[in-house]
């Protein structure tokens, strides 16, 4: 076990003497589970680095944009994911032409500019449901169209995406929304 950041190993290999199958607890003292509790801590209280210019802010994101594209694309290759209905619900209304890839680029650049914008207002992105609250009071449609994209059901299939997008958002300070001219820049 080891922790890497940025390619960067961060701290020792923690090795195991041992095969933990055939030989059990014994492969396990108690320096080398301290040494494992001690990555797994490290690893879990990750705090993300944001940029603090809008530009760099959009280069940042765009790889987190492309992973909810990824999943929602891969959602969609099942016919019975929430995410289908969701597709046929968009294409009826608004784009029928839609392929699926126009779909999930959609869907995740909505969703990011969503969550960009409600952050900006104040809220808290770990909580979705203060992000539409926040959003409803300016921005209705963006709120409902959050409130729609970002279903229990269909976030289920792309919850990894989706909270790691969230806490690298909720990192966001609001000042680095804002143009060099101090001027809210959505």
């Amino acid at each position: 076990w080891a922790l890497y950041r940025s390619g960067k190993r961060e701290g020792p290999i923690v090795k195991f003497r041992g095969d933990m199958r055939a030989e059990g607890n014994s492969v396990v003292t108690a320096e080398r589970a301290s040494q494992l509790f001690n990555v797994l801590a490290c690893f879990s209280s990750w705090t993300p680095i944001v940029p603090h210019k809008p530009k760099d802010l959009a280069e940042f994101l765009a790889p987190y944009c492309r992973l909810i594209r990824g999943e929602v694309e891969e959602a969609l290759e099942n016919a019975r994911s929430p995410l289908q209905s969701l597709k046929k619900e968009i294409k009826n209304l608004l784009f029928p032409e839609a392929t699926d890839r126009q779909f999930a680029d959609a869907y995740a650049q909505t969703v990011i500019f969503a969550l960009l914008l409600a952050k900006m207002e104040g809220a808290n992105i770990l909580d979705l449901n203060d992000a539409y609250r926040v959003l409803e009071s300016h921005h209705l449609l963006l709120s409902r169209s959050l409130q729609f994209l970002t279903d229990p059901q269909a976030r289920e299939e792309i919850s990894s995406s989706l909270g790691l997008t969230q806490r690298i958002i909720q990192e966001i300070l609001p000042e680095t929304l804002k143009s060099d001219e101090g001027e809210a820049d959505p």
